[in-house]
């Protein structure tokens, strides 16, 4: 045999035509295992064998396979609003025994058992069940299942809807009654049903229900107006509308209220019993539910009294009330009760009992000893009554009958004469007094008589000083009593002494009775202050107490001095303590830094205490530029005074003996100094001349070719100066010159330090100190001085001068005498032949040498009237030495080479000032 194996199919007699296995060969047993089967189906299987000669079958046999059950939903029933019944059916089985079955819902479609579903047995056949705990008017769907080992299988899906209750409401309670109520309402749906009954239903008790009272009021919906009768007066009720359907029955809105009752009285008190008459007080506690129109009291002299009989009417409403009870029997009991009427009826407090009296006879004197707060009184008692007096005096008010309730006086006690003092009243102001006598029956007045206290000054209280600080404070008063005339102005006082008033410092701050403030500056810091509230009327002016007050201090008040005497490594300064701040100045000087705004806190010189003028000498010093101010200190802090600032320099020697310091630039000039307006400065010997002077803002700046605007409408800067210029004798840089040497001074051949020098004549703006120097703070070198500047002098470098090239602009760097050479390295020096750009150097490699006192003079060119040549090759310098004949002048030149030569005064020249070293 060459092939072995199973044939089957579902119509009978399977062949290897249809499904078969091959399960080896050759004889013997051999299993084979059928795939691929379908559910629930029945099969037919034959074993077959296979040679050369062909394929033999075996006897066939059948079998049917497993599958899930097969289960129905068949129908729905008893729907309510929250349930309903559901029945099923299992068909089969499936081959398997069903080990569960019920009905899934949902209010989604197609539910399973993953969600809300009931377990019903197990098994073939019909099963029912009752399903809860739905929700109201809802739409859902619920299928029948039955489980068996192969899973769940689902019934088809009914959907159902529950049915709905119907719906009611209260809109108003009306006609609210002592034993009624009406209500309004409506119902509004009726749910899944018509509505059969409709009502309202009520108790004492939230949430009434139909098993409470209630009425019944027709069906359907629409409006319901209900009467509800035989309530309790007082009482109150909770009422709810219902309705009901074959659903059910619903209930709509509570609503709480109180029917009406008769009012609630108390008969208070019987007081102030004589012998005709007494006074009683009611009180109505409570309106019953509706207004109360009439209160008052009834009496008799037999019990229970009514408003049949003497009554009075005192108001309505609620609230305690007074009534007075006349023509009474002296010596006759009488019976009182208060009572109060609403729409329901008349209410009755409790009854008190009381007897009519005989009381006692005071007689009122006249006022005498009459002041603004005080007078004299009394009375007389001339008969007691029928009981002893035990109390006697006078009683007084603004208003007419005073009382004893008031203000009074107690005089004793019995029969006879008393006198009475009256204190503490308002000035201005009409007094009602009567006297008044006290027995076991009642108080009984005399006579009323009336008098008027004068005015007098007002009585004003002064408030403590507040928010006090070194010079202002908060001040004020209360102005408690106008004295009885109009408060025309009111304030406060203060001085630096005890008693201040009106006739010194003082404040206006409105007028009338009442608090005032007033805010006061302008202080002394660190002083004490007296102060007192005024008030003035129509009879003077009244002072409150007195206060005191002390201003806090502040830190002093200092000016600094400008520095003066300034060398290489020192400089002399100081300043002034202009005020002590109000505390004692411990300590002053000055302080500095080499950057803005110097404290304490860094360098600083202790010179002395208090206030006035003080010198400091500030030692040590390197060259740059210094930042001073002035310090002051006492115990509130450290003040400072203005900045000023000072630049130390290394000095360059002129002579053997003389050292001097350059200006921070070259001299320029403005007749207008950018502006529309000619301007001035300050001359020597006072007064003014036409022009500002400057030194210019940088050692290598230069006008360059706008110097040939030279008139007096021209609003820029000049830098280019004709000899003799400086102003004095009405020479001005914008002239050019052309007269001989009379013009320019005595004819001598050296000028410097006299007017015709232009800074011992000219004050000249510094941009260094942001100060303006005054005049014969600067002067021009003479020849002999440039002459030795540029090729006597000896420096610890060895080094006088050097072309150079700063900042783009040409010119000759100065190096002073003290100089290193490690500073910066300077190529060419002392070389007249020597090329500019033999060095070349940034501004802020010029800043280095600049800090360490080098001067620049840039080749600024020169002028001939408004001709400009030589602006930035060729470096002309001024001196104040004329040349023999008079007509020239000498002046440094530097350009091929570095010499003195002379020549014609007209020409401009460039001016660089010194000042002698100190």
């Amino acid at each position: 045999m060459t092939a072995r194996g199973v044939c089957w199919n579902t119509t009978g007699n399977p062949t290897v035509a249809d499904s078969h296995t091959i399960d080896g060969s050759g004889t013997g047993i051999f299993t084979s295992l059928l795939p691929r089967l379908i559910s629930g189906t029945t099969y037919y299987v034959r074993a077959y064998a296979t040679n050369a000669i062909g394929t033999s079958y075996g006897a066939q046999v059948n079998f049917t396979t497993l599958s899930m059950p097969i289960v129905v939903t068949v129908d729905t029933s008893d729907i309510t609003d929250t349930s309903l019944t559901v029945s099923g059916r299992v068909n089969s089985e499936g081959g398997l025994t069903v080990t569960a079955r019920g009905f899934c819902w949902d209010t989604l479609p197609n539910p399973t058992i993953a969600g809300s579903h009931t377990t019903n047995g197990t098994g073939l056949g019909n099963y029912s069940t009752h399903i809860g705990g739905l929700s109201m008017s809802t739409v859902y769907y619920v299928r029948a299942y039955a489980t068996n080992a192969l899973g769940t299988s689902y019934g088809t899906q009914i959907m159902f809807k529950t049915d709905t209750l119907p719906m009611v409401r209260i809109d108003s309670v009306t006609h609210i009654a002592d034993t009624s109520i009406n209500t309004s309402g409506a119902v509004y749906s009726a749910g899944g049903a018509a509505v059969s009954v409709r009502g309202v239903c009520w108790s004492t008790s939230p949430n009434p229900t139909i098993a409470d009272n209630r009425t019944v009021d027709g069906n359907g919906t629409g409006r319901v107006n209900s009467v509800i009768t035989g309530l309790a007066p007082g009482t109150t009720y909770y009422l709810r509308p219902y309705c009901s359907n074959a659903v059910g029955v619903s209930y709509g809105n509570q609503m709480v209220v109180t029917t009406y009752d008769l009012p609630t009285v108390v008969t208070t008190t019987v007081h102030t019993i004589i012998n005709i008459s007494a006074t009683a007080v009611g009180n109505v506690t409570a309106d019953g539910g509706t207004p109360v129109t009439v209160r008052g009291i009834c009496w008799d002299t037999l019990q229970n009294p009514t408003i049949g009989g003497s009554h009075t009417t005192n108001g309505s409403g609620l609230g305690t009330f007074s009534a007075s009870m006349t023509v009474l029997i002296p010596g006759t009991t009488y019976y009182v009760r208060a009572y109060a009427t609403n729409t329901i009826g008349t209410a009755y407090g409790q009854q008190i009992a009381f007897m009519a009296h005989t009381t006692p006879t005071v007689v009122t004197d006249a006022i005498s000893n009459i002041t603004g707060t005080t007078a004299l009184c009394g009375g007389t008692v001339v008969l007691d009554g029928d009981t002893t007096v035990t109390t006697r005096g006078i009683c007084w008010d603004t208003l007419p009958n005073p009382v004893i309730n008031g203000r009074r006086t107690a005089d004793g006690s019995g029969l006879g004469h008393y006198s009475s003092n009256m204190i503490g009243l308002a000035p201005n102001t009409t007094y009602y007094v009567r006297a008044y006598a006290t027995n076991a029956h009642g108080t009984v007045y005399g006579a009323q008589v009336s008098f008027t206290t004068p005015s007098v000054v007002p009585t004003v209280t002064t408030t403590a000083a507040s928010n006090i600080t070194s010079t202002a404070a908060t001040l004020g008063g209360n102005v408690t009593s106008d004295g009885g005339a109009t408060v025309t102005a009111r304030g406060v006082c203060w001085s630096t002494s005890p008693n201040p008033t009106v006739s010194g410092s003082h404040t206006t701050n409105g007028s009338g009775v009442g608090t005032f403030t007033s805010r006061r500056t302008g202080l002394t810091p660190g002083t004490t202050y007296y102060v007192r509230a005024y008030a003035t009327n129509s009879v003077g002016t009244g002072y409150g107490n007195q206060v005191t007050f002390k201003t806090s201090a502040v830190v002093p008040t200092v000016t600094t001095t400008a520095a003066s005497n300034i060398t290489s490594t020192s400089a002399t300064t100081g300043g002034n303590v202009t005020s002590d701040g109000g505390a004692t100045v411990t300590a002053r000087g000055v302080c500095w830094s080499t950057s803005p705004n110097p404290t304490v806190s860094g360098s600083h010189t202790t010179d002395g205490s208090g206030t006035g003028t003080f010198t400091s000498r500030l030692a040590g010093l390197t060259p740059g530029t210094y930042y001073v101010r002035a310090y002051a200190t006492n115990s509130a802090g450290t003040g400072y005074g203005n900045q000023v600032t000072f630049t130390t320099s290394n000095t360059f020697s002129v002579s053997a003996n003389d050292r001097v310091v350059f200006s921070p630039g070259n001299l320029q000039w403005s007749a207008k100094n950018g502006g529309s307006t000619a301007t001035t400065h300050t001359v020597a010997g006072g007064g003014t001349a036409a022009g500002t002077w400057r030194f210019a803002p940088n050692q290598w700046d230069t006008i360059g070719a706008n110097n040939r605007n030279i008139s007096s409408s021209y609003s820029g800067w000049i830098d280019l100066f004709g000899w003799g210029t400086s102003g004095y004798d009405n020479k001005y840089p914008y002239m050019n010159s052309t007269t001989t040497n009379l013009d320019y001074g005595n004819g001598t051949n050296n000028i410097s330090g006299t007017n015709y020098d232009w800074g011992v004549y000219n004050a000249i703006y510094n941009p260094k100190t942001q100060t303006t120097d005054a005049p014969g703070t600067w002067r021009n070198l003479t020849y002999d001085e440039w002459d030795y500047l540029i090729h006597d002098r000896n420096t610890s470098s060895g080094i006088r001068y050097a072309k150079a090239t700063v900042n783009g602009v040409q010119g000759l760097i100065i190096v002073p005498d003290n100089w290193s050479r490690s500073t910066y390295a300077l190529n060419s020096t002392n070389t007249s032949g020597a090329a500019f750009n033999a060095n070349v150097l940034t501004a802020a490699q010029w800043a280095t040498l600049e800090n360490a006192g080098c001067a620049f003079l840039p080749a600024a060119g020169n002028r001939r009237g408004t001709s400009v040549s030589g602006v930035g090759s060729r470096g002309d310098y001024w001196s104040t030495t004329t040349e023999s004949f008079h007509n020239d002048a000498l002046y440094l030149n530097f350009e091929g080479g570095v010499m003195g030569l002379i020549h014609y005064r007209y020409y401009g020249r460039s001016v660089r000032l010194v000042r002698t070293a100190q």
